[in-house]
Parts: structure tokens; C-alpha cells; sequence
């Protein structure tokens, strides 16, 4: 959580000092709006954090409230929402061109969607589909069974993070990662455990191999 400009510019210029043959992977988790909707970052350091921190990401991890802010001035009404896993798609892959960064992932707990809702989306050609669960190993194959069969499979709804990555492929491509929505009321702090989660496995060497089994080279630039 970087507060404010100063901040900002001062870890743009430590960067800056790599030479580019060494420039380290960047995860920037841009923590700007809480999952209560309270701000976390100066107004006055959101242009900082937009056209000079982000050019220098390897990904960046917004929630929804964050990628709204993030997105181009042009597709920020002020009562635009993203509301479904389509918009999601559309604000990842913008934000993307917009500042530069190869990977975007957009964390989708915000937002209750159902199975017919993945079915609409994860046939396009350059969209690919993981469907996890931490709780049982089986929940996978389960799901993945029910969302072809358009069937209700959880009460509480399920999550979609949605993951857009400059790739070989021209325009570029598109994971979805779905899985049960927990009842849970301890979700505060998962999202900076996530991005920290990531920036270890790309240090530890992960950017060499699959993010996903879906996905080869994810993050190669």
C-alpha cells in the first residue's frame, strides 16, 4: 500500500536504476479501494500509480472496485460497474493496452456469478477455463460437469477471477479461474496474500513454467 505519490515515485526510480537486461518481475497489487469500498490511496497519486508505476508491472491484481478506477477515462462513467465476467474480460484486456501491462488479473469476489454465466464467455477461442477448489480435490471435475450441463452446483454461488496476458497470440489471451464462492466472512487481506503469493512463485522461478496447465509461458514477455 503505497499511500501517495511521493511513495510511488520513489519506488518508480529504484526501479528505474535496473538495467533492462536485469529488470526484475513487478506484481503490482494496486491497493486504491478496500473490498468496503473505502479508499486506500490519494487521489492525487492514482495518475502516478497509472502512468508510472504500472508501465514498469509484470501483472497487476485489481479487484473490481480497482480495475473501475483503473480503466480509461473514456470507459469510466460514473455509473459504470463491472458486473459480469464479459466486462471483466473487456476491462482486463484495456487496462492492459491502456498502461502497458503484459498481464492483468482481475479478482472477481465482488461479484456472484452463475454457471450459465462461465458457459456464455469460455467458449470463445482465445478464452481458456480452470475450474480449482481448495477444499476437494474432486470439486474440479464436478463443476466442470454441471457448468457444460448449465446445473446449479453451490448455494453461495461461485468466483471468476479472470486473468488477460499478452501472448503469442495476437490479440492476446484470456483465463478465467472458477470455483466455489466460500461462506465465509474472513476474506480481509486475501487479495495482497494473493499478489504476495504470486511475486514469491515468479521469484522462485515460476515464470519459466505454466501458470496454469491451460496456459504455457503465461508470463513470458
Amino acid at each position: 500500500m503505497l499511500t501517495d505519490k511521493p511513495i510511488i515515485e520513489k519506488v518508480v526510480k529504484a526501479l528505474e536504476e535496473y538495467p533492462v537486461s536485469q529488470k526484475p518481475y513487478l506484481v503490482v497489487d494496486p491497493v486504491m479501494v478496500s473490498s468496503s469500498g473505502h479508499r486506500l490511496l490519494e487521489t492525487s497519486a492514482i495518475g502516478a500509480l497509472k502512468t508510472q508505476l504500472l508501465r514498469l508491472a509484470t501483472l497487476v491484481t485489481p479487484n473490481l472496485h480497482e480495475a473501475k478506477i483503473l480503466l480509461p477515462a473514456q470507459l469510466n462513467g460514473e455509473t459504470q460497474e463491472l458486473a459480469s465476467v464479459e466486462e471483466m474480460k473487456t476491462a482486463a484486456r484495456s487496462i492492459s493496452d491502456s498502461y502497458g501491462v503484459p498481464n492483468v488479473l482481475i479478482k472477481g469476489g465482488h461479484l456472484t456469478v452463475s454457471l450459465s454465466d462461465i458457459g456464455n464467455v469460455e467458449d470463445a477461442p482465445d478464452t481458456l477455463t480452470e475450474y480449482t477448489d481448495i477444499c476437494d480435490p474432486a470439486y474440479p471435475a464436478i463443476l466442470a460437469v454441471a457448468a457444460r450441463a448449465g446445473e446449479s452446483i453451490n448455494e453461495h454461488g461461485i468466483i471468476v477471477d479472470v486473468l488477460f496476458t499478452k501472448s503469442q497470440v495476437p490479440e492476446g489471451r484470456f483465463v478465467l479461474f472458477v470455483r466455489p464462492r466460500l461462506n465465509t466472512q474472513s476474506t480481509h487481506g486475501t487479495g495482497c496474500t494473493l499478489s504476495a503469493a504470486i511475486a514469491c512463485g515468479l521469484a522462485m522461478g515460476s515464470s519459466s513454467r505454466p501458470l496454469t496447465n491451460l496456459s504455457p509461458g503465461i508470463f513470458n514477455q
